[in-house]
């Protein structure tokens, strides 16, 4: 999932609404994007916290280190940019563009 969402952002073919916000956040600071999904999962287990209160079980903070390795998203997008940038035209233009002939045969 993590090499999915790196390449759909690299290429410019946009990004699910999940990533978004982080995906926007690397362009207008110096977070990456998967620093990005990482402090958004924190974020969301901190409003989590606060809506349910005495009712938050501490077992549910077992998130953040899954969010944070495994979930498919932070070190595991982090990574995936990382080694996908070598695909990235130098030039400036994207991978994929309205003039690509598999593009035009799919429109």
């Amino acid at each position: 999932m993590a090499c999915g969402i790196a390449l759909s952002i690299i290429a410019e073919l946009g990004t699910s609404p999940i990533s978004s916000f982080p995906s926007v956040l690397s362009l207008i600071s110096s977070f990456t994007v998967g620093t990005g999904t990482i402090a958004m999962n924190a974020g969301f287990m901190i409003l989590q916290m606060l809506l349910l209160r005495k009712r938050y079980d501490p077992r549910q903070l077992v998130q953040l280190p899954a969010a944070v390795v495994m979930d498919g998203d932070g070190l595991a997008i982090a990574v995936s940019t990382t080694l996908n940038r070598k695909f990235e035209p130098k030039n400036g233009t994207p991978l994929v563009t309205a003039r690509s002939p598999w593009i035009r045969a799919l429109s």
